[in-house]
């Protein structure tokens, strides 16, 4: 009995388990090569989630540079705060979603 990586989840389960205990996910008498190719497939799926959200960060960035820059002397204060802080939670977002992306591909 060894213990591998469910290939859902990617926590770690006997490989006699039919369900994973942690996600639900049932492979049943699923052999080595299906087990490994369904990891694969999950995580390109992670990934490409990883890769939507860094597109809807560095919309939200551009947005709040709009906003922020847009309208020149007619904005007010809070205009200006709004697109500020806009543009600098999309910044934070997207660099962190790249730093997770580069240590999910090292695993």
């Amino acid at each position: 009995m060894a213990i591998v990586p469910c290939p859902c989840c990617n926590k770690r389960i006997s490989d006699r388990a039919d369900v994973c205990q942690h996600c639900g996910y049932a492979f049943g008498d699923m052999d080595d090569e299906k087990r490994a190719s369904q990891q694969r497939v999950f995580a390109i799926k992670r990934q490409q989630r990883i890769m939507t959200q860094q597109f809807l960060a560095l919309l939200l960035f551009v947005g709040g540079f709009a906003v922020t820059f847009f309208d020149g002397e007619l904005q007010t204060d809070w205009q200006r705060t709004a697109g500020q802080t806009m543009s600098a939670a999309g910044f934070i977002w997207y660099i962190a979603l790249r730093i997770w992306l580069i240590f999910s591909k090292k695993q």
